[in-house]
C-alpha cells in the first residue's frame, strides 16, 4: 500500500509502498477513501524540518537537553548515532481522514466491518490507503455525509473544542482571529450555534469569503476597525470569546484578540503563535486566556485511545470527548449547517499526494482546504492487479542491495586495554564451532529499540544475515527495511516464522506478547533471541522453556550486559586471585518515564521491576556466577508518581554472596546512568556508565575509560549466533537467562507481599 511520509533531518516529503497494517486490539483497520491536508499544522511541520540543526535546536531545547544527557551517560557517538536514527526515521504524515472500515482488532465492539468511519490522531489517520486507528478515535459517519466532509472531522473538531473552552454560549459574540481552513469552518459552526460572528483576516479576501459563509461582521485587523468591532457588539463592546487561529511569528494576533474582547472576556489559543500579552491588555479588562489542545478530551491519553474505558472517558464524567466533538460537527453538516467541502481547492489522487505539499509551499497557489483522495474498491482491485508480487519485489530489492557499493570498512583506534580484548575473544570474526555458515534471522518489531540498538549490532556481526522483518507499523517495517538492505518485510509473524529461510527470530514487540512469540517461534524451528523481559509471569517462563526443550533450540533473553566487555573485564579481575562469597552493588539511574507510559501497565508492560530491572539482577547473577537463593524488594514511587516508579531489592545467593539493587525512578541525570561494583576477598571492580572500569588490588587501583559506552550487544549477537550453530555455552547461557528471568519474577512477587521470596 501507499503512504505519504516526511523525513526530520531534510524536510523531504515521499509516497513510499508498505505492507498494509494489521490492526491491534481496540483498534480498527479502515481503507481510507479520503484524508484532509491540515495546512496550518503540516506547513508548519515542512517548515521545521526542512530548519538548519542549530535552528531546530532553538525551537526544541527540550530535545536538546535528551542529547546532552544521552551524551554524558554514553558519549557523544552514541548520542550522535541515536539522534542521527531519529532524525532518518521517515514521520508519517496526516492525522484526518475517513474510509470504511475492513476488519476489527480484538475487543472491539464499537463498528463493524463495512461501516464508513471518520479517523483521527497523529500516526494513525495518516494519509494512507489503509490505516489502523483506536477504536476511541473514530467517529461513525452518518447517512447523507460526503466522505470529503468527513475527512476534516478532526480539524474541525479543533475548532469545536476550542468554542466549548471558551463558553460559547446561543447568542454569544465570537470572535474568530484567522480565517484560514480552521477559522471558516469555526466561522459556521458559530454561527450554526447561533452566536453572532465577527471574522477577522489579514487577507480581504478571506474575510468577503467568511461573509458567505454567515459571519456576521469581517475586518481586516487594524486599530480602527477593532472600534468598528466594538461597535458592533452592542452593549458588551466587545466579542464575549475571541478563538485565535492564526499563524503569526508576532503576537499581533493575539493582542488584536484582546483589543476587541469584552471586559472579563475570554481569549482561546487555537493557532501557531507567540502567546504573550502585554499586561494591560489583560489587566485592564480581566481577561480570561485559555489554551486549546487538539480535538478534545483523550487526544492524547494512552489509557483513551490504546487500551480503551468502553468508548474513552464515561460521557457523565467527561461529556465532551475528542470523538465526541467530531460527531458533533458529523451532525452539523448532516443538517446542512456547516460544510468543509465547499472550502476545498486542491485535490490530488494519493498517487500525486507529494504535490499536496509543493502546493502548500507555493503562495501562488493559495490552498485553504487541501483534500487527498484514494482508489475506489474496483479501481484498487485493478491497479493491484498491475504490481508485481511479495517474491519478485523482494527479488528486485535484493538486486538492488546486491549492486550497491559497498563501504570501506572503517576502524578507530582503542585504549590497549580494549584492543586486548577483541584480540581474546575475536567475537565477531570467529565461532565455537565448526560450522561457520550465515545464520539467518528474521526481526518481529521495529521500535525504537531495534533501529537504535539491536540492528547497528546485528550489521557489524559477521556470519549474521537479517532475512526478513515484520512490524505492525508497516512503515518503520520498511524503514529498517531499507536502511539495512533486508529483504523481505512481512505484515504479520505468522508470515515471518513460516519462512523456511529464517534459522533464528528476534523478537521486540511490547512485553505482554514476548512468551506467547517465543513459543510460537520455537514451535515453528526457530531459535529465539527474545527482548527482555522473556515474560512478565512464571507460567510464561515455563512455557517457553518447555517449547525449547521440544524442539531442541536456544533461547536467549536480550540481556545485553552480562556480555559487556567491560563486565567480563571486572568479573576477570576479581575472580583471578580472590574468590567468594562476593558483595554486588548495582545502581541503576534512568530517570522517570512518561507520564502514562505503556511499561507501567501491568498486564502490558509489566511495570519497571519487570520490564527494565530484570537487566539488572541478570547482571548481579552474572557477576557471582552463582545460583540465587532468595529475594526481598520493594517498589518505590516519589510523591505518589507511577512515571516515577522505582525499586530495591537484596538478592541472596547460595555461596553466601550478596547483591544489592538500587532502580532510582526519579534521579538527575547528571548522576550518571548505571553503576555496579563487585567486591571479593581480596580484589574488587567497578564499572560506571559501561565506559569507565575501576580494577582494585592489595596495593593499587587502575582506571580504564572508554570514549562510548560499550553495553555488550554486539557480543551478545556474536554470543546468540554460536548458540545457533551448537555452541557450548549456549545452552548454559540460555538456562543462567532462564534462571534470571525467574528471579524478576520472584522480585516482583516480594514487592507486592512486602515477604523474602525464596528464587523459583
Amino acid at each position: 500500500m501507499k503512504q505519504l511520509v516526511q523525513y526530520a533531518s531534510g524536510g523531504e516529503v515521499c509516497l513510499i509502498d508498505i505492507p498494509r497494517p494489521e490492526p491491534k486490539p481496540k483498534q480498527v483497520l479502515v481503507r481510507t477513501l479520503a484524508s484532509a491536508v491540515s495546512t496550518g499544522t503540516e506547513r508548519g511541520n515542512l517548515d521545521f524540518a526542512r530548519a538548519s540543526i542549530l535552528e531546530k535546536a532553538r525551537r526544541r531545547p527540550d530535545l536538546v537537553e535528551k542529547v546532552v544527557t544521552k551524551a554524558l551517560q554514553e558519549g557523544p557517538m552514541n548520542a550522535y548515532r541515536q539522534a542521527k536514527a531519529r532524525l532518518d526515521e521517515p514521520f508519517p504524515l496526516g492525522y484526518s481522514s475517513a474510509g470504511v472500515v475492513e476488519e476489527l482488532g480484538e475487543g472491539c465492539a464499537l463498528f463493524r466491518p463495512g461501516q464508513l468511519v471518520a479517523c483521527s490522531g497523529a500516526r494513525f489517520a495518516t494519509h494512507s490507503e489503509f490505516v489502523t486507528v483506536p477504536e476511541t478515535m473514530c467517529a461513525p459517519i452518518p447517512e447523507g455525509v460526503s466522505l470529503e466532509d468527513a475527512a476534516f472531522s478532526a480539524l474541525a473538531a479543533v475548532v469545536i473544542h476550542a468554542m466549548r473552552r471558551g463558553g460559547v454560549e446561543v447568542g454569544s459574540r465570537v470572535g474568530i482571529i484567522g480565517l484560514g481552513l480552521l477559522g471558516l469552518i469555526g466561522v459556521q459552526v458559530a454561527k450554526a450555534c447561533g452566536a453572532v460572528v465577527v471574522g477577522a483576516d489579514v487577507s480581504q479576501e478571506r474575510c468577503d469569503l467568511a461573509s458567505t459563509l454567515g459571519g456576521d461582521f469581517c475586518v481586516v485587523p487594524t486599530d480602527s476597525s477593532a472600534e468598528l468591532v466594538r461597535s458592533f457588539c452592542g452593549p458588551t463592546e466587545g466579542v464575549d470569546v475571541a478563538l485565535v487561529t492564526a499563524t503569526s511569528k508576532t503576537n499581533e494576533p493575539f493582542v488584536w484578540a484582546a483589543e476587541i474582547a469584552r471586559e472579563r472576556g475570554h481569549l482561546v489559543v487555537v493557532g501557531n503563535f507567540p502567546p504573550d500579552l502585554p499586561r494591560r491588555y489583560g489587566y485592564d479588562k480581566e481577561l480570561t486566556i485559555e489554551f486549546s489542545r487538539a480535538w478534545g478530551p483523550g487526544t492524547y491519553d494512552p489509557e483513551f485511545y490504546l487500551r480503551g474505558h468502553g468508548e474513552g472517558y464515561p460521557l457523565s464524567l467527561v461529556r465532551w470527548t475528542a470523538p465526541q466533538n467530531m460527531r458533533t460537527y458529523l451532525e452539523l453538516v448532516a443538517s446542512g449547517k456547516v460544510s468543509a467541502q465547499r472550502l476545498i481547492t486542491h485535490r490530488f489522487p494519493i498517487d500525486r499526494a507529494v504535490d499536496a505539499y509543493h502546493a502548500l509551499e507555493d503562495p501562488a497557489q493559495s490552498p485553504l482546504a487541501v483534500l487527498i483522495t484514494y482508489p475506489t474498491l474496483s479501481e484498487r482491485d485493478s491497479r493491484e492487479s498491475e504490481i508485481p508480487s511479495q517474491a519478485s519485489s523482494n527479488s528486485a530489492i535484493t538486486e538492488e542491495v546486491a549492486s550497491r557499493p559497498k563501504r570501506p570498512e572503517q576502524r578507530r583506534p582503542f585504549p590497549f586495554w580494549l584492543e586486548l580484548i577483541r584480540r581474546r575473544q575475536k567475537i565477531c570474526k570467529s565461532a565455537e564451532v565448526s560450522d561457520v555458515s550465515t545464520v539467518r534471522l528474521g526481526i518481529i518489531g521495529a521500535g525504537n529499540h531495534v533501529s537504535s540498538s539491536l540492528m547497528p549490532a546485528i550489521s557489524t556481526v559477521e556470519r549474521v544475515q537479517v532475512e526478513a522483518v515484520c512490524a505492525p507499523s508497516g512503515l518503520r517495517a520498511a524503514e529498517l527495511a531499507k536502511k539495512y538492505a533486508i529483504p523481505a518485510v512481512y505484515s504479520t509473524p505468522e508470515d515471518l516464522l513460516s519462512d523456511e529461510d529464517i534459522d533464528g527470530v528476534v523478537i521486540a514487540t511490547r512485553h505482554d506478547t514476548h512468551a506467547q512469540l517465543a513459543v510460537t517461534a520455537l514451535n515453528a524451528g526457530k531459535h529465539v533471541l527474545v527482548e527482555k523481559p522473556l515474560s512478565l509471569t512464571i507460567d510464561g517462563i515455563e512455557a517457553v522453556e518447555k517449547a525449547a526443550t521440544l524442539a531442541g533450540r536456544v533461547v536467549y533473553v536480550g540481556f545485553n550486559r552480562r556480555f559487556s566487555p567491560l563486565t567480563k573485564l571486572a568479573v576477570d579481575h576479581v575472580r583471578a586471585k580472590g574468590s567468594g562469597p562476593y558483595s554486588v552493588s548495582i545502581r541503576a539511574n534512568p530517570g522517570p518515564l512518561e507520564r502514562g507510559h505503556w511499561v507501567l501497565d501491568p498486564n502490558e508492560g509489566g511495570g519497571r521491576l519487570l520490564s527494565e530491572g530484570c537487566h539488572f539482577f541478570d547482571l548481579a547473577c552474572a557477576l557471582v556466577g552463582e545460583a540465587p537463593l532468595a529475594v526481598t524488594a520493594s517498589i518505590t514511587e516519589p510523591e505518589g508518581e507511577p512515571w516515577m516508579q522505582g525499586f530495591g531489592a537484596l538478592v541472596e545467593f547460595t555461596d553466601g554472596s550478596v547483591a544489592s539493587i538500587v532502580y532510582a525512578g526519579a534521579g538527575p541525570a547528571s548522576f550518571g546512568r548505571e553503576h555496579f561494583e563487585i567486591v571479593g576477598s581480596s580484589r574488587a571492580a567497578s564499572v560506571h556508565d559501561f565506559r569507565v572500569v575501576r580494577r582494585s588490588g592489595r596495593y593499587r587501583t587502575r582506571s580504564n575509560r572508554t570514549v562510548t559506552a560499550h553495553k555488550g550487544f554486539v557480543e551478545m549477537i556474536a554470543s546468540f549466533r554460536d548458540a545457533c550453530r551448537g555452541g557450548a555455552t549456549g545452552l548454559r547461557l540460555m538456562q543462567e537467562m532462564l534462571r534470571s528471568s525467574r528471579l524478576s519474577v520472584s522480585a516482583q512477587h516480594s514487592a507486592r507481599t512486602g515477604e523474602k521470596v525464596r528464587a523459583l
